[in-house]
Parts: structure tokens; sequence; C-alpha cells
């Protein structure tokens, strides 16, 4: 009985490859965003698919993952946790490289790129020491070699930074550091600290506007947000969120500028939507318990946050301010990034310009949900979520011929 289920199978696959063989057409690929999820309190990378904001896979790596982020070109997921930073193919889900441990004096924490990919700039917080009691704090930002994972240089900044941003021209980072109030701004032409930044209050996130003229600053311990001006260099603005409201972890500009979300690790949760144009708020969101972290989709339609206490994803519609969508994950979901993968061609799963008979073979068994659309997101180029005969038509004519 199992060589003739096995027989049929091969039989039901080899007939949709003859039938695609029949007929050749085309399609219009759209890009696919996904977002990562590292579940601290776990050893996995959640995948969730924004289009049908389904879980389509979970990867495995070390423990207490607690930051992710994405390469400029999207074909890369970093991933810091405890022992060093991992890297993810976006095209496959599959682990292809790993900063070790030791490149770090301090635990890695978030990282940021600068415009070509070249370098990933990642902060070094700190940890607990033996004892439980004590802490090493950090005063660092390792800078590495995304193309062979190596150490460059280390810059020195201000004590335990907790998160770093590039300017949009890509000429400058901003590092936030907690325990004495500052931000460190770095040339990254020259991987040094040229100016720092005296705030109010202690900071956490921070993001930086779409016009590279303002910061918006995260003050978990003061229930606001912080405003800085960049080319004055100072604090022109605290909005206080209130007692009830205010314990951000988080704030994520929109891309055109003019809403900034701040995430409120209270419980139950909320996210926090203001006019940049009054920094006045306007909306508040409900979500899952104690979220963390969030991140917006590229056209500005979508935001996804981390709630950390419910095991959850919220995506919240950014026109109407509503959660449309909730995706169970790991535990303690925190760092969350979505990544805009790169065109390619439809089949071509490692993404090398070639549609082999395994590939298509494959995208025949996502196709009949036997196998996760994550390890081929190639057989979507439609970017719907699910493989298509018309996608897999599309698939056997680049098989046959070249890549377009």
């Amino acid at each position: 009985m199992r060589n003739q289920a096995a027989t049929g199978r091969a039989v039901g696959t080899g007939r949709i490859l003859l039938w695609c063989l029949m007929v050749l057409r085309s399609s219009t690929a759209v890009a696919t965003e996904l977002a990562y999820v590292a579940n601290e309190l776990g050893s996995g990378i959640s995948v969730i698919h924004t289009t049908t904001n389904a879980l389509i896979d979970t990867i495995a790596v070390r423990p207490v993952p607690i930051e992710v982020a994405t390469s400029p070109d999207g074909r890369m997921v970093y991933v810091t946790h405890v022992g060093g930073v991992s890297t993810i193919a976006t095209a496959t889900s599959s682990l292809v490289g790993e900063i070790p441990g030791d490149v770090f004096e301090r635990l890695p924490g978030p990282i940021a790129f600068n415009r070509d990919g070249s370098r990933a700039y990642i902060v070094e917080p700190g940890f607990p020491d033996d004892s439980g009691f004590g802490f090493f704090l950090g005063r660092e930002v390792a800078v590495i070699d995304t193309s062979v994972l190596a150490l460059v240089t280390k810059i020195p900044v201000d004590v335990q930074p907790n998160d770093i941003v590039m300017a949009p021209d890509g000429t400058r980072a901003y590092v936030s550091n907690f325990r004495f109030g500052t931000i460190s701004v770095i040339d990254i032409n020259r991987n040094v600290v040229t100016d720092t930044i005296q705030l109010d209050h202690p900071p956490t996130r921070l993001t930086v506007t779409p016009d590279g003229r303002a910061l918006y600053v995260a003050h978990f311990l003061s229930g606001g947000v912080g405003v800085v001006d960049i080319e004055s260099a100072t604090v022109t603005e605290f909005i206080s969120l209130g007692v009830d409201v205010g314990r951000p972890t988080d704030v994520v500009v929109t891309p055109d500028g003019t809403t900034l979300y701040v995430v409120n690790a209270t419980l139950p949760g909320t996210v926090s939507a203001i006019d940049t144009r009054t920094n006045v708020a306007f909306a508040t969101i409900p979500v899952g318990d104690i979220p963390k972290q969030a991140a917006v989709t590229a056209d500005g339609a979508y935001l996804y946050v981390t709630n950390s206490e419910s095991d959850t994803v919220s995506s919240i519609d950014m026109r109407t301010n509503t959660v449309v969508a909730t995706a169970a994950v790991g535990p303690s979901p925190r760092g969350i990034v979505i990544a805009t993968l790169p065109p390619a061609c439809a089949g071509d799963c490692d993404v090398d310009g070639v549609v082999t008979v395994d590939e298509l073979v494959r995208g025949v068994r996502i196709a009949l949900g036997r196998t996760s659309l994550a390890s081929c997101l190639a057989m979507d180029p439609g970017g719907e979520g699910t493989v298509s005969v018309d996608e897999l038509v599309r698939a056997v004519n680049h098989a046959l011929g070249r890549c377009d």
C-alpha cells in the first residue's frame, strides 16, 4: 500500500508538470513581504506572509533570539541571540551563516546597515553577570563586513547602547544610550562618533523621519516620546502618553512621515498613533498583552506588532487603525522586521538564475500542501501566499528557457 501511495503521488506530480508543459503562459511578479519574528523564550524565528497573515514557517536558531534585521536588498535576515548572530536566506528560509559570539564583548543587540548593505552595525547593550544581580554594560558598536561576516572595527559610544538607526541619506547612524540618556552620532564614512546629543530622559528605541530632520525617541521610564531636531542636535519636545498608556518600548514612523506609531508595553497592550505635524496622539489601538516592537510594510498600509505575553503578532490596518488579523507565533515574541524580497525568476528557489527539475517538483509539492511555501518563495511570483497552476506554468517556462 505504501508503494502504491508513493507511486500515486509521483504520477500526480508528473501529471501536473506535464500539464504545465502544455500550457505555457507568463504573469507579472509582485513584491513579496514577509514578517520575521524573534521568539525570545524559544529558539525559533516565526515567518508570517503579510498578504495572508498566515504563519508559513518557523526557523530554528540558537537560544534566546532577541533582535532581527533585514539587509537592504531583502536577501538576508540577521538574528541576534545568545552566542552571536545568525543569517537567514529569505528566498529559502535557510540558515546560511553565523557571526560567532567571541566577536562581541557583550550580548549583541539591534542592527542597522549602510546603504549598500556591505556593513552591518550591531550595538552591544550588555547582559547580566553570573550572580544575576550585577550587569555588564556595553558601550560599543561592532562593524561587520557582511560579505565575509567578519569584524571590521568597533566604535566606542556611551554606556548601554539600546538601539541604532541609519539616517535616510546613509551618512550617519544614531545610537540611543540608556545609562546617561544620550544619543551618539556616528559618521559612517569614518566610523567615528562626531557628536553626542544629551536627552532629558533615558532612551530605549528610536526612529528617524524619512526627511532626516527629526528623531523620535521612546522613553519607557518617563512614559513618553522625545522629539530631537537633528540639525540643532537638541530636544524640542516631549510627548507625554499619560499614566495609563505611557510605557513606550518602540517607535515607528510611516514611510510618508505623517504618522508615528508608539508601542506601549502595557497589560492589555496598546499602540498610540501620533500626527507628526502636531505631535498629538489621535488614536489608541488595542493589541495583545505587553507588546514589544513593531514594523511597517513598505507601502505604509500595515503595522505588525509583537505581543510578548500573548505569544501573538497583531496586524494593524493603518488606514483605519484597527487590528485586522492576529497570528499565533512562538513564546514571547520580541524583535520583528519586514523583509521585501527581491524579484526572482518564477521557480528559481535558490536564486541562481536557473530553474531545475527538483525545483519544479518542490513547487508542485507546495501547491499540493506537502511542503512549506517558505522553502521556495519564488514559486509564488504573484505574492498571494499560495502556488497556483499559472505560477507552476511560468516556472516550467523558465525551466525550458531562461529566467526573465
